[in-house]
């Protein structure tokens, strides 16, 4: 009898700036080892990948021929999420019911700060600073030290600050989907 893998939900940004192809291969291989996975963008919208060597741009061709690189509307998710650094901007779009509130209300979460986004070129045209945007729709926003790993968990929802904070980010969301059917309580009862 074949063996049902849980699934994981990557949330995307639609930024002009893009989203790393490094760690979004380093994100697809490690989920994909032990989940089957789906992708979300705000409105279900394609993101665009900065990529830096041949071998990057190999995999992302490779990547985009298969079903599961279509990304689905965020908002129509309810499962265990991780965002990371930009990508967490992707939460901004998930409005409740009423349409005026944001789903992520009275969540702690971290992102990208203003401090390391000040180092990018585009920093004065960016549509919206995320460390704002979550301390002004009643969320608790706390960082580490530019560049440093950080990561949050709230409830179904993981957070990290930047690239540094990818791997650890992503342990914690298999660690808990892993919680969710029981794996982790069995393991360490044994």
């Amino acid at each position: 009898m074949a063996t049902i893998r849980p699934s994981v939900l990557i949330v995307l940004s639609v930024s002009k700036e893009g989203v790393a192809a490094s760690g979004f291969i380093q994100i697809v291989q490690l989920i994909h080892q032990g989940f089957t996975f789906q992708l979300a963008s705000p409105g279900g919208k394609n993101a665009e990948f900065t990529v830096k060597n041949d071998e990057e741009r190999r995999w992302m061709a490779e990547f985009s021929t298969k079903i599961y690189a279509t990304p689905v509307a965020l908002e129509q998710i309810d499962e265990p999420l991780c965002a990371i650094g930009m990508g967490v901007g992707a939460l901004c779009c998930a409005l409740k019911d009423d349409g005026k509130t944001w789903s992520f209300k009275n969540y702690s979460m971290t992102a990208v700060s203003v401090y390391e986004l000040i180092k990018l070129p585009s920093f004065s045209t960016l549509p919206v600073i995320i460390e704002d945007f979550i301390k002004d729709n009643g969320a608790k926003y706390t960082c580490s030290e530019a560049d440093a790993m950080h990561v949050v968990i709230d409830r179904h929802l993981v957070t990290g600050q930047n690239d540094q904070s990818t791997l650890t980010a992503v342990q914690n969301l298999i660690l808990m989907c892993n919680q969710r059917q029981g794996k982790v309580s069995s393991t360490l009862n044994r």
